[in-house]
């Protein structure tokens, strides 16, 4: 299964569909040279089945599945690379349920997967990855607790279970900044790729790191 962002999906467009977007949305903002700016997004699932069972908690596994996210990204002079993200969809862990069993919180996690795939695939503020899955994640969030709402859950959806869920997203955009600027992207955290330290993220004790 995979899911795009609409081509020539404008801000405009994107205010008439949304109604109401929050800050995180809005553009104008001065944009560094390195910055990146999502132009496309897609996801498919694997599935696996183990050789013998797992155990993890109180819960025993034969089968697992992988979401692979692709994403594709624009530098401001031009510059299109591609970044692939990779992660297991553990929602066993992170949705540990008393009420619902692997397989529909594995439906859970992919119905949330699809809308954290338009919400990434909307934003089109250039930034570092950092930057961007820090605007994203509080989206993300309510776009959980909207599809709990819409389900009827007994449960609230776990936090975890939902950057769990992004993870992948939140890779794609790493690797595909890394391959823009041909660096591993753990050596694009500093300040000739960032605007802001980690007391940003982090708070006042991270000042200037």
């Amino acid at each position: 299964m995979t899911t795009t962002n609409q081509p020539g999906m404008t801000r405009r467009s994107l205010l008439k569909s949304c109604a109401a977007l929050p800050a995180a949305f809005q553009i104008g903002r001065a944009a560094l040279p390195t910055d990146i700016r999502i132009d496309h997004v897609s996801y498919a699932y694997q599935d696996y089945t183990y050789r013998v069972p797992l155990k993890f908690g109180n819960s025993v596994l034969n089968q697992s599945t992988i979401i692979n996210v692709t994403a594709t990204v624009r530098t401001p002079d031009g510059k299109v690379t591609q970044g692939f993200g990779s992660m297991p969809m553990g929602n066993v862990w992170a949705f540990p349920s008393h009420t619902m069993n692997y397989q529909q919180t594995l439906d859970i996690m992919k119905k949330l997967a699809e809308r954290i795939s338009r919400l990434t695939a909307s934003y089109k503020d250039p930034g570092h990855p950092i930057a961007i899955n820090t605007e994203l994640e509080p989206e993300y969030l309510k776009a959980a607790a909207s599809l709990e709402r819409e389900l009827q859950l007994q449960e609230a959806i776990p936090k975890l279970f939902t950057i769990v869920t992004a993870s992948a997203f939140d890779a794609a955009l790493h690797d595909a900044f890394g391959k823009a600027h041909g660096l591993n992207c753990y050596r694009t955290y500093g300040p000739e790729f960032m605007k802001h330290d980690l007391s940003r993220y982090l708070g006042p004790a991270f000042k200037g790191e």
